[in-house]
């Protein structure tokens, strides 16, 4: 069984640690708790301790792709209600969407319109358990 979801909880999937730290301190200055990671691998591990909110995930990365760790995250029910926003240079919404991925961000992208996606999705996220 998965742990209780924490509502204020972000986890970045991002293998290049400028892009991840940015994002990071974004969230975090909006009063969000957020979790790191360099690999899908790192994040699954990551995810039996905590149950974010969101799940912010990169497609190009070394070990365990966006692309696998969807397949992973997936087969998990108690992980599969956790909407995941893929913040890629690649890819396209509908791909994405049909991996499972509740929606796509475009790299690069403007701060405003990443917390946008945050705030909305942590709102639906919270309100399915």
């Amino acid at each position: 069984m998965p742990p209780a979801p924490h509502q204020h909880c972000v986890l970045v999937i991002e293998d290049d640690y400028a892009t991840r730290d940015s994002i990071t301190q974004a969230l975090a200055s909006e009063g969000f708790r957020v979790l790191g990671s360099g690999d899908g691998a790192d994040a699954l591990a990551k995810l039996a301790t905590v149950q974010p909110c969101l799940i912010l995930l990169d497609l190009m990365m070394p070990r365990m792709d966006g692309w696998q760790f969807m397949e992973e995250l997936r087969v998990h029910p108690g992980f599969s209600r956790i909407p995941v926003v893929v913040v890629s240079a690649y890819g396209t919404r509908d791909g994405v969407r049909s991996v499972g991925a509740a929606d796509y961000l475009r790299k690069p992208f403007e701060f405003p319109v990443l917390l946008d996606f945050v705030g909305r999705y942590c709102r639906l996220g919270c309100e399915t358990y």
